[in-house]
């Protein structure tokens, strides 16, 4: 049996060393790289989060800020509030040095537990040391992980595994010692409490870290297999497969009693719960191909390109994904004995996915739902690179898993790149994915930005020229391939702002493109830029036709809050009358009574009129709703007005 602990061993610890130098240096020249996508509402747009951090409730409210899962994930906000605190504001290095830490914190982690686990599995010393090193690197080296490690905001994503890491650490390092002796006194609740207190803390990172308790009967169904005190127990194997099919029976019964709310979580896709689930069996072996044969032109930030799985056989692939898994999951159970990290892996990867890849409504694809699943398949394919190295005889066993590491190293080192500047980034994701209308769009509101910011003087007229038109042809090709209002709304900004003479009639074809058509995020976030438009007076835009805009739009969503938040603040620019504006906020607010931006928004249109009455009662009620007091420093901000006057 290998030692259960790590000794200092000088040769060990240099290569460890080198390893995390390694990855340090790779991702070093993009630590300067933009914020993307989520990472504006999360953090620049987000005031509760810019703090100063002197005070004490600023803390607390910056850590409930987050609108991302039902429990806010406090703890990752708090770590980004502290980033600006510290720094004075959001410093780009900083946020994602501290992001980069947190990759080699879990990259040094992941080595541990899989030295447990091949310590349980029978490995000897060198063999499981080097296998270990092994997954450490591709895990750390993976050009997989570069979304997950520069996307700032999944910061989430990685405090998350690092819980789950530390959890599945901790439990093997208990479960090694029970193999031979069984636990001594206090253990074994020592052990639950650890458990218990890793999951409560890192489901305020993210709520994905509850898996630590299913994947930790699946390290027990495939490493340790129900041995206890040098024997096998039938009852301890019996409770592992409950514990393990436990989170499906509580999945069946959910789309037994509640399919109704599930089918109508997807108002809002442009997909419906079975066209996700079949379509994930498809996306689930990508996921996997990019893990064992990583192909970095077809990875990239946005996968909008995606053919849907429309039926079981609308694409074939669909049908033949799903037999697929189902072959090789049978073909692992049945090598369990002879090859039980193949079993681990896909299992691991498998439940890993559950919830982003599973039936919630959310968006189809994302590389960096796979930071955590990817552990085990990480594992399983350092112990095959090294195996292949040991049966070839003539060469060192290490040779096969270096030249794979190494490989991995320069993929990476590519991935990185593009990630300097917004511009390389956007262009980027266009060159990877020329049908994702997204991709399009980013790249040419990159350009539209650098136009902005860059002086005259930096940017000659014909190359002025040169990126303007490709400005508007990517926003063309957008509205193609996008065929929705929020293609439409986009060009005719980006019309408006370069002065052109047609913009208004792009918006003659906005009933068409909104017939029939599920309206998305997408479509309701580009309301903001049409108002920001208006704000400045750059697109000119009648009241009457910025009200039938919205008016169409809302015709088809009747819901949103979005559109009636952006329909009140785009009529308030036109002076309309006070009782339609209050009467716009009337209806979002019976929609979501503890809606931040409607309540700030209806409490200063009271104060405006000078009606502190109804102002004080709105207060009160939006207090009430509050119970957690999370929009406490809101609301003194929305407060610190001085418009109210004596009626």
């Amino acid at each position: 049996m290998v030692k259960l602990t790590l000794e200092i061993d000088k040769k060990l610890l240099t290569i460890l060393g080198f390893l995390l130098l390694l990855t340090l240096i790779i991702y070093l020249p993009a630590l300067s790289g933009p914020l993307v996508f989520d990472d504006h509402p999360a953090l620049t747009t987000n005031p509760a989060v810019q703090i100063g951090g002197t005070i004490f409730d600023e803390w607390r409210t910056a850590a409930l800020s987050s609108e991302s899962g039902p429990l806010r994930r406090p703890i990752s906000m708090a770590t980004f509030a502290a980033n600006h605190a510290a720094a004075g504001g959001f410093k780009l290095e900083q946020l994602k040095a501290v992001n980069l830490f947190i990759h080699l914190l879990c990259g040094a982690v992941l080595f541990q537990l899989s030295h447990f686990i091949l310590a349980a599995l029978g490995y000897n010393l060198k063999s499981g040391r080097a296998v270990a090193l092994g997954a450490a690197a591709i895990w750390l080296l993976h050009p997989l992980h570069v979304t997950t490690v520069l996307y700032t905001v999944q910061r989430m994503a990685q405090l998350s595994t690092l819980a789950v890491l530390v959890g599945l650490m901790l439990f093997s390092r208990y479960r090694l010692r029970w193999l031979e002796r069984g636990p001594a006194t206090g253990e074994l609740p020592a052990a639950a409490l650890w458990l218990s207190l890793i999951t409560y803390i890192g489901v305020y990172c993210k709520e994905n870290v509850a898996l630590l308790l299913w994947l930790i009967p699946v390290l027990e169904i495939t490493v340790f297999r129900g041995r206890w005190r040098g024997v096998s127990q039938p009852r301890l194997q019996i409770i592992s497969w409950v514990a393990a099919l436990t989170p499906l029976v509580l999945v069946g019964a959910l789309f037994l009693f509640s399919y109704d709310f599930l089918v109508s979580s997807y108002a809002e896709r442009n997909f419906t719960l079975e066209q996700r689930l079949l379509s994930q069996s498809r996306i689930l072996w990508q996921y996997l191909s990019w893990l064992v044969l990583p192909d970095v032109g077809s990875m990239g930030f946005l996968h909008d390109d995606l053919i849907l799985s429309r039926s079981l056989f609308s694409p074939l692939t669909t049908a033949l994904a799903i037999i697929s898994w189902l072959m090789i999951l049978v073909a692992a159970w049945a090598a369990r004995e002879r090859s039980p990290l193949l079993l681990l892996g896909l299992l691991v990867f498998i439940v890993g996915h559950s919830i982003e890849s599973g039936f919630l409504a959310l968006e189809m694809v994302y590389e960096h739902r796979n930071y955590l699943p990817s552990i085990g398949v990480c594992l399983g394919l350092s112990a095959l690179l090294y195996w292949l190295g040991d049966q070839a005889k003539v060469l060192s066993s290490n040779v096969p898993l270096l030249i794979f590491v190494l490989s991995l190293a320069g993929l990476t080192a590519l991935r990185v790149q593009p990630w300097t500047s917004e511009l390389a980034l956007s262009t980027a994701m266009v060159d990877n994915h020329p049908e994702s209308a997204r991709s399009h769009y980013n790249l040419a509101y990159a350009i539209t930005r650098a136009l902005q910011h860059e002086g005259s003087s930096d940017i000659r007229a014909e190359t002025r020229e040169e990126l303007e038109t490709m400005a508007e042809e990517h926003f063309r090709e957008y509205a193609v391939l996008e065929s929705s209002p929020s293609g439409l709304i986009n060009l005719y900004v980006f019309a408006s702002r370069q002065k052109q003479d047609y913009p208004e009639r792009l918006l003659d074809k906005l009933p068409q493109s909104i017939e029939g058509h599920r309206l998305q995020a997408s479509d309701f976030n580009v309301t903001i830029l049409l108002f920001e438009c208006l704000q400045r007076k750059e697109c000119s835009l009648p009241g009457e036709r910025v009200e039938a805009v919205f008016d169409l739009m809302l015709r088809q969503n009747p819901n949103s809050v979005t559109l009636l938040v952006q329909k009140y603040r785009s009529l308030k620019l036109n002076d309309e009358p006070a009782a339609r504006l209050l009467y716009i906020l009337d209806r979002a607010r019976q929609l979501q009574p503890g809606n931040y931006s409607v309540n700030g928004f209806y409490l200063q249109e009271l104060a405006e009129q000078a009606k502190l009455a109804q102002a004080f009662e709105m207060l009160v009620d939006w207090l009430r709703i509050d119970v957690k007091r999370r929009d406490l420093a809101r609301i003194k901000r929305t407060l610190a007005f001085d418009t109210i006057s004596a009626e």
